[in-house]
């Protein structure tokens, strides 16, 4: 995006149009409850992350290398 400074005017303007309209769109509204789609999500990586992915949850030697199911575990 940095080839030319157009996209980069671009996005900035477009953020600025957000933190400049987002609060008076939002002003009227409700906040937004996320907890059971972050309860899903969640679940979702775990399943991903440990149980399709063949990891041992009871018995697991520490995986040093920088395969990505490691790195994926790790943090």
């Amino acid at each position: 995006m940095v080839y030319s400074p157009v996209p980069v005017a671009l996005v900035f303007l477009l953020y600025l149009c957000v933190v400049w309209a987002g609060p008076r769109l939002m002003r009227s509204r409700g906040p937004v409850d996320l907890k059971a789609v972050l309860i899903l999500y969640n679940f979702s990586m775990f399943l991903v992350t440990s149980w399709l992915s063949n990891y041992s949850l009871l018995c697991q030697p520490v995986d040093y290398s920088s395969s990505p199911l490691a790195m994926r575990v790790r943090c």
